[in-house]
C-alpha cells in the first residue's frame, strides 16, 4: 500500500489527486474525531459507512455477489483505520521494498 500510496502524487489528472486527499482526509478525521470528540466520530463513521454500503450494495448486486456484504460492518473501521495508517505513512515514508526490491 505504500507503494500504491506514493503513486498518488505522480497522477496526472486532478481529480484523481483530489478523491486520494478527500478519501484520506476523511478518514483521518474520523480517526482522531475518536479522540476528540467520540459523538462526532459516529456521526462521521456512520456516514461513510452509509455511503460505502450503498456504493459495494450496487456493485455487488452488479456483479451478483451480494453475500460479500456480509463482512462488511465487521470491516469497516479497520478500513478506515488502514485508510488512515497507510495513506499517511505513504507520505512520509519515501523507500520500502517491494518484491525483494528497494524501492524509493
Amino acid at each position: 500500500r505504500l507503494r500504491w500510496g506514493g503513486k498518488a502524487s505522480q497522477y496526472r489528472e486532478w481529480q484523481l489527486k483530489a478523491i486520494a486527499v478527500i478519501v484520506l482526509s476523511f478518514c483521518l478525521a474520523i480517526v482522531l474525531s475518536l479522540l476528540i470528540c467520540p459523538l462526532a466520530f459516529l456521526i462521521a463513521l456512520a456516514l461513510k459507512s452509509a455511503a460505502d454500503y450503498r456504493l459495494l450494495k450496487s456493485f455487488g448486486r452488479f456483479f451478483r455477489r451480494e453475500s460479500l456484504l456480509s463482512a462488511f460492518w465487521k470491516a469497516q473501521l479497520w478500513h478506515v483505520l488502514y485508510i488512515a495508517l497507510s495513506g499517511t505513512a505513504s507520505v512520509f515514508v519515501k523507500r520500502y521494498k517491494w518484491k525483494g526490491r528497494k524501492l524509493r
